[in-house]
């Protein structure tokens, strides 16, 4: 089964206010660690590990296996790539058109300082340690660009038939205030004044690319070139205040209080040309014409800022074998969100030209992120080689959209969604390191997560398929005789295939889909290059 992207465009429209729901509250709530490039080389299997200051996000309990103090600084590179190919009617058309884009973006995924203090004592609390850790726990870099010649289906006309359907009088949209009635959703408002729609007898309306026949039949004039493109860049992160305690070099323990913050902007749009202008024929305020392009984009941002808090211990019986586990409660967030659509369309007389920018959208509410419980195993031997074993469960379902006075009648619909389609996600790591000589280090490490989503079908069955999101990472570090060290590492990141439908489907006879809205299949992969400086003292 294919994984459907659901966009924020869809989710807005269908409101006619804001884009709260599952989608978004998956975005605020996943996790893809990154950490130091040790932590990343190793996959971020360091839950049994320790002394990282990566690790701390994982197992606070890391901070207080260190025999120093220690401060690392991270600068990273993500680069984004996408394959995505261009359907023009879901189903029947091959994905053709496959282009590659890619979007780079400069980070700083770990910071952080944490201080050891030797209490002296020969047995029970030998050491504990204080830091402030600042750790990148997801990363929204991502570009998908396709598009095709479509002589079926268009956006203008899925418009007219969300605006027909609804039954809006050109009143409630024409109007500069009709942003602020929330009668309507602002997609048909910003579409209706920018000219991609125009509205006919009866509150019926038609698209800009459309045209009317003789029987009175509506539908697109002629083959039209379109594309459609979205981009997001943000990240999502902690800043962990740590407690660490070393019992008898043999048990440590360690509390985080985290404050998180995250910030995640969207972007898309949709472009149509007319290949030939001719064929698309109208008369706009009386004046004939004929539709030449249109463009719609839609930009959002939410921010947001939260805190949790987590423990953990990690204990190491002997013979090299080390154990840890670690659990984190729900995060209680603070969501802030701005929206912003734009419209404009284009005739063969200029004059005719539509353009509209609606106003700012703002809202904010709350949100509760799910907990997670991380275990890990890992074995050393020696000062030669490591393995090391994670596994995390984090259950989606008790995600929580809430207003700002704490209730969520305001999110039933979304909060519904949450626990009918979502459930418990899986994450595996494993990494090994390998030190041919004491100065150097060779990582690798391996990453698994499940998704949580299920969804329903036309036949109103659900389906809970396995969705899986793969990662591989590479590293090297190097340790000085002295205070300094450093590491570098690669992470490739490999999504599951996502289906992305810029418009609904609009072209029925009765019940009876006749033609079906365009698709684009895309293949999505992330690297990560991160190098991390540091020194102990």
């Amino acid at each position: 089964m294919k994984k459907i992207l659901t966009l924020i465009l869809l989710a807005a429209s269908a409101s006619g206010l804001y884009a709260q729901g599952l989608y978004e509250g998956l975005i605020f709530s996943q996790n893809t660690y990154y950490g130091t490039a040790r932590s990343m080389a190793l996959g971020n299997a360091m839950t049994a590990v320790g002394g990282d200051l990566g690790s701390i996000v994982i197992n606070p309990a890391g901070s207080a296996v260190s025999s120093y103090s220690q401060f690392t600084i991270s600068p990273s590179l993500t680069i984004s790539s996408s394959k995505a190919g261009y359907a023009a009617i879901s189903g029947t058309d091959p994905y053709g058109n496959e282009g590659t884009s890619r979007y780079t973006r400069f980070n700083m995924p770990n910071i952080g300082l944490n201080l050891r203090y030797d209490t002296g004592q020969k047995y029970g609390l030998k050491s504990m340690s204080f830091g402030i850790v600042a750790n990148g726990t997801n990363n929204y870099t991502s570009r998908i660009i396709a598009g095709g010649v479509n002589n079926a289906t268009t956006y203008s006309g899925a418009l007219a038939w969300d605006a027909t359907n609804g039954g809006y009088a050109p009143s409630v949209l024409n109007s500069r205030d009709s942003y602020d009635r929330h009668s309507a959703p602002w997609a048909l408002i910003n579409g209706y004044r920018g000219g991609i729609i125009g509205d006919m007898p009866q509150n019926r309306y038609i698209g800009s690319a459309e045209v009317i026949y003789p029987n009175g039949d509506i539908s697109i004039g002629g083959p039209i070139d379109q594309t459609y493109g979205l981009q997001s860049y943000g990240s999502k992160y902690d800043i962990d205040l740590n407690w660490g305690f070393n019992v008898d070099d043999q048990w440590f323990f360690g509390v985080n209080i985290g404050i998180q913050g995250l910030n995640y902007q969207y972007d898309e749009y949709i472009k149509e040309f007319a290949r030939d202008p001719s064929q698309f024929p109208m008369e706009v305020d009386g004046v004939p014409t004929e539709f030449h392009n249109l463009r719609y984009r839609y930009s959002y941002n939410a921010s947001g800022s939260g805190i949790n808090a987590k423990i953990g211990v990690l204990y190491v019986p002997g013979n090299g074998l080390r154990l840890g586990a670690a659990i984190q409660t729900p995060t209680a967030l603070t969501i802030r969100e701005r929206w912003k659509y734009a419209a404009d369309t284009h005739f063969t007389s200029s004059s005719l030209d539509c353009n509209e920018t609606s106003p700012e959208g703002r809202y904010d509410y709350n949100f509760r992120a799910p907990y997670r419980v991380n275990a890990g195993v890992a074995y050393t031997y020696e000062n030669i080689a490591m393995v090391s074993v994670d596994y995390e469960m984090c259950d989606y379902s008790t995600m929580r959209f809430f207003s700002r006075d704490g209730y969520d009648d305001d999110f039933s619909e979304a909060n519904s969604d949450i626990r009918d389609l979502t459930g418990i996600s899986h994450m595996l790591r494993a990494g090994v390191e390998l030190k041919p000589v004491p100065e150097f280090a060779i990582r690798t490490g391996y990453n698994l997560t499940s998704l949580p989503e299920s969804y329903y079908d036309e036949h109103h069955s659900k389906h809970t398929d396995t969705f899986m999101t793969h990662m591989v990472s590479f590293g090297l570090g190097y340790s000085s005789p002295g205070s300094f060290f450093a590491d570098i590492a690669a992470r490739y990141v490999f999504y599951p295939k996502e289906y992305v439908r810029p418009y609904g489907d609009y072209l029925y006879d009765g019940n009876v889909l006749k033609t079906a809205s365009p698709e684009i299949e895309s293949s999505r992969t992330k690297l990560n290059l991160v190098l991390t400086l540091g020194f102990r003292f």
